[in-house]
C-alpha cells in the first residue's frame, strides 16, 4: 500500500489516511476526541457558537471510532481487503506523523 493523503479535520472531527495499491484508493478514518470542556453541553453549545473547534489531535485507542458510522462505513473497503489489525497499524503511524495523539 503506498499513502497517498493523511489529514485531519478539527472542525468535522476525523482524522483520515488514503492508501492505493494497484490502482485502487483506500481509506481509513477515526474520530478525534472532543475537548474535555465539552461534556457540558451549554460549553460545547458556546464553543460551536463562536465558531470554536470541539475537538483536539486526539484519538481514543480504547473508542477510535473506526468500526461505526460514517468511518465504519468509509474503512470497510480496507478492512476487507487488509484486515483491520493491518491497518489500524499502518494508520496511527502515518497520523503520528502529523501530530496526531493515539491515547
Amino acid at each position: 500500500m503506498k499513502i497517498k493523503e493523511v489529514d485531519y479535520s478539527l472542525s468535522d472531527g476525523f482524522a483520515y489516511a488514503t492508501f492505493e495499491d494497484a490502482g485502487e484508493e483506500y481509506i481509513v478514518q477515526a474520530c478525534l476526541r472532543e475537548r474535555e470542556e465539552c461534556k457540558n453541553e451549554n460549553r460545547r453549545y458556546q464553543l460551536i457558537k463562536n465558531g470554536i473547534n470541539i475537538y483536539k489531535k486526539e484519538i481514543d485507542s480504547n473508542n477510535p471510532g473506526i468500526d461505526e458510522g460514517i468511518c465504519g462505513d468509509a474503512n470497510e473497503k480496507c478492512f476487507k481487503k487488509y484486515g483491520e489489525e493491518k491497518c489500524w497499524k499502518i494508520f496511527t503511524s502515518e497520523v503520528r506523523k502529523i501530530g496526531i495523539r493515539i491515547k
